[in-house]
């Protein structure tokens, strides 16, 4: 913009310099024109960047944890000017972290058409994506004015975790229940305790079918229930990231989702709890199964993380108590209570701790 500025006032020198030692009307009418043309352009272009939108699509919504995602954004020049050099300020973070990047994209707005650039991302940790379209920057036809238009309009993508952790022998047995006291449980179902195993019947329930027994007896093997459990199950995550280190509450969301995944498996009813900052309320979701703990993890994506680690423990004790739930939490290293036994999960940068 500079440069095509400079350029201006130097043809203009030349011109009114032409003039001083001949006396010619063509000078004076490209002087003239030279004045006339970028006040022409300056109203043209502030009129042109209104005729201009534009839109983001993403290919997908939900992807998984280091996939990419390809972003598009379309430009639609509905006037009859073109306009070069039209640039797309775009902001893409994780809501998590706050982890901003800033991409300046180019895209030649041609008079009546549309035009689509496309950018590649690369998610690393797990979160909320978002990508926000900024503000819009013009030129007029000279490149010696920029206009300026702010937008609103953002995308997000879900990065769910990897899934390639497991756990292995979550010990809910200590809290009186046991690997095969575990059943598949449905809304609406009696959530019971085991009292008998019988051959199959045409009808039975296939979650009720104990498989290990049924590979060892040739023939299928069901449970019966009869006694409610007593109590449930919560893992308590602490939403607290040193946001300079977003590794480990990256892993803490990995641990989350295969702690889930393993009690899914088991067949048992749980609960996710987490204090949002933001709103200042303790959320407490149920989980019967895949797709349930899917929401439960996209609505944890939407909460904020608190500068204040333990404050997530801290509300459910003020809150809730030493009630009868076997309370399952989830904090870093520094955040590890001190009440509770500690799980063993292979991890050097999370704390599984039973508290109850």
């Amino acid at each position: 913009m500079w440069f095509a500025r400079i350029n201006y006032l130097t043809l203009i020198i030349l011109i009114i310099v032409g003039m001083l030692f001949y006396n010619n009307y063509a000078l004076l009418f490209m002087l003239i024109l030279l004045l006339v043309l970028p006040v022409i352009s300056y109203f043209i272009a502030r009129f042109n960047k209104d005729k201009i939108s534009v839109d983001i699509y993403t290919d997908k919504t939900s992807v998984g944890k280091n996939s990419s995602v390809g972003v598009c954004f379309s430009v639609n020049n509905k006037s009859i000017l073109s306009m070069e050099n039209f640039t797309l300020v775009v902001k893409i973070y994780n809501a998590f972290y706050g982890n901003e990047k800033t991409y300046e994209i180019i895209i030649p707005a041609a008079s009546y058409s549309e035009r689509k650039a496309i950018l590649t991302i690369e998610n690393k940790y797990c979160g909320r994506m978002v990508v926000s379209l900024e503000e819009i920057i013009g030129y007029d036809l000279f490149g010696m004015y920029r206009f300026k238009k702010s937008f609103n309009k953002t995308k997000e993508v879900m990065v769910m975790p990897y899934g390639a952790m497991e756990i292995e022998n979550l010990p809910l047995s200590l809290q009186g229940k046991s690997d095969d006291e575990e059943l598949q449980f449905k809304k609406g179902d009696d959530v019971s305790q085991i009292s008998q195993i019988r051959n199959y019947i045409p009808g039975d329930k296939l979650q009720n079918i104990h498989w290990k027994l049924s590979a060892k007896a040739e023939e299928l093997q069901v449970k019966d229930f009869s006694m409610p459990y007593s109590d449930d199950v919560i893992l308590l995550i602490e939403l607290y990231s040193d946001k300079d280190n977003p590794d480990i509450f990256d892993e803490l969301i990995e641990k989350l989702f295969a702690i889930s995944i393993y009690i899914i498996k088991q067949g048992r009813k749980f609960y996710i709890s987490w204090y949002d900052k933001m709103s200042e309320d303790f959320y407490k979701k149920e989980i019967n199964n895949d797709d349930e703990l899917m929401e439960a993890i996209i609505d944890l994506y939407y909460a904020e993380i608190s500068d204040t680690d333990g404050r997530s423990y801290e509300i459910y004790e003020r809150i809730y108590g030493l009630d009868k739930s076997t309370v399952i939490y989830l904090s870093d290293k520094a955040g590890k209570p001190k009440d509770g036994s500690e799980i063993d999960i292979n991890s050097e940068r999370v704390v599984l701790t039973c508290l109850n």
